[in-house]
């Protein structure tokens, strides 16, 4: 019952985020942590709870960042995300799908400042995505995914300038 309780206060946060709530949709995420925190006390190795935990913390990390002044806080948010997939990814598609989705944030969140730490993001993001795609070979969603990760990848290489990596991405995506 915990694990539904816990759901739904994410369920919450999500909608409220989607309406432009930051406020609710921030109390909302609050309350699904802690409540998370309490299904994961008892079964610490939940992947459907931490599945949903990681996916919150992405999700409040889209907020964070397009809130002013929330920068770093998007970047731990992001960092939390990652820190709880990285295990789960070794073998499970779903969690590479999103640990790429978080990669692929990280990888705007460097962007102003620093390419090179977001093609590093970009290119870890494009290699789940790979992953995930050999996983599922009928999957359309994995197939779109992975040809938007080579076209950000070819964006990034082409800012920087290395155009034979750019026109090779982008050839890839194609």
């Amino acid at each position: 019952l915990k694990d539904r309780y816990a759901a739904a206060h994410l369920r919450v946060a999500f909608i409220q985020q989607e309406k432009g709530d930051p406020t609710a949709a921030r109390t909302a995420y609050q309350e699904a942590f802690a409540r998370y925190d309490e299904v994961l006390a008892g079964q610490p190795g939940d992947r459907a709870a931490l599945l949903d935990v990681a996916r919150g913390r992405h999700r409040l990390g889209d907020l964070q960042a397009a809130t002013k002044g929330e920068r770093e806080g998007a970047r731990h948010s992001y960092q939390q995300a990652v820190g709880i997939l990285e295990p789960l990814a070794a073998d499970d598609p779903d969690a590479q799908a999103l640990l790429a989705r978080v990669h692929q944030s990280l990888a705007a969140w460097h962007k102003p400042e620093s390419t090179d730490a977001a093609l590093a993001h970009t290119r870890q993001a494009l290699e789940l995505r790979q992953r995930v795609a050999a996983a599922r070979p009928a999957d359309a969603r994995a197939r779109r995914e992975l040809a938007a990760g080579f076209t950000d990848l070819a964006i990034l290489e082409n800012q920087a300038r290395r155009l034979n990596e750019a026109a090779a991405a982008y050839e890839a995506a194609s």
